[in-house]
């Protein structure tokens, strides 16, 4: 799909300069540069990645080393950060974390293969429908020249890419916030196309005194447990990529509904609040509060006993559209917190 889709190298692209000093891009090297965009995930290569993100009044790193010599495997070596030492092996099917300190080997199966098709076919048509990319510049990144493009979906938050002309490689990327701050930069070092291999490589197999730890694929919803969800709508650029019950993201026993959004360039999780969910009960107010984190904005709405959450890459616009505000006003942002 790669070569088919970026016959033409961006190396070509002609600009010219239009009154008031923008230059102008043909549309056809606008659509390789979204061509490029998809291509990425699943070209052949190695690199070591340093992530940073924006969290309060301070910033947060770490760093790994990815593998990936086969467009359905990926090996992930974590160099620092709170999974130092451990490595993830991502197949088609199944991701394996292996983690020295707990001896332990995690075994956590992806959704079936028809299923993953059609939310990667969702994202695709989604991207290409409704991203618009613009270049801003030309850059230099670790002396590799590139294009940095920035693409959003209307007035959602953008991403930026460091696309290299000559093969068409992503070697950054940023994602913003809504106002324009960077939330997370993920930086691609000494980064080296690979020859893809026919098949990917084994599984890791389980050593001497280790645990092996299998953690099934979440489970899917009943008709009722979709209606909780269909309760609040999607904006309007942004459609259902799947739904699922899993652990709930408070860490108790008790079971989370949520659903994934996707509008082809940002995604936000929405979860239904577990009536057992005490922790966070007991720190939701009536309304909705926000925060901004590296994951961009976490909205709480509460009202009486119905309380949800957002986490992910949205504007309070949209905040107030998810939950059915009568202002964005409504949508109470928190004081920095000290962490």
């Amino acid at each position: 799909m790669k070569s088919a889709l970026l016959s033409v190298g961006l190396a070509c692209v002609a600009t010219a300069a239009m009154a008031g000093g923008q230059p102008f891009v043909e549309q056809s090297a606008l659509q390789q540069y979204k061509d490029a965009i998809l291509a990425d995930k699943k070209a052949t290569y190695e690199t070591t990645v340093v992530i940073e993100s924006q969290f309060g009044q301070r910033g947060h790193a770490y760093k790994m080393k990815v593998h990936k010599p086969h467009p359905d495997y990926a090996r992930m070596d974590y160099l620092d950060g709170p999974r130092n030492g451990q490595t993830s092996h991502v197949y088609k099917h199944v991701v394996i974390r292996s983690d020295p300190r707990k001896k332990e080997l995690v075994f956590e199966l992806r959704p079936d293969p028809q299923e993953r098709a059609r939310r990667e076919n969702l994202q695709k048509s989604l991207f290409q429908k409704q991203v618009a990319v613009e270049q801003i510049r030309h850059d230099a990144w670790e002396g590799t020249k590139t294009v940095v493009v920035e693409a959003r979906v209307g007035s959602s938050p953008a991403k930026r890419y460091w696309i290299n002309p000559e093969n068409q490689a992503v070697l950054r990327i940023q994602t913003l916030s809504y106002d324009g701050k960077l939330l997370r930069d993920e930086q691609r070092q000494s980064w080296r196309a690979l020859a893809p291999i026919a098949e990917p490589p084994a599984p890791p197999k389980v050593q001497s005194g280790w645990k092996l730890v299998r953690k099934p694929a979440p489970a899917s919803l009943t008709s009722a447990e979709q209606a909780r969800l269909n309760a609040y709508e999607a904006p309007s650029t942004y459609r259902l990529l799947y739904s699922s019950k899993d652990d709930c993201m408070c860490g108790g026993d008790h079971k989370s509904i949520s659903g994934v959004y996707t509008n082809g360039l940002n995604n936000y999780t929405l979860f239904i609040v577990h009536d057992d969910c005490r922790r966070t009960k007991e720190r939701a107010k009536d309304g909705c509060m926000a925060d901004k984190t590296p994951s961009g904005i976490v909205a709480t709405y509460r009202s009486g006993d119905r309380m949800a959450v957002v986490v992910g890459e949205l504007t309070p616009e949209q905040v107030k559209e998810i939950f059915q505000l009568r202002s964005v006003s409504d949508v109470q942002f928190e004081s920095p917190r000290r962490r």
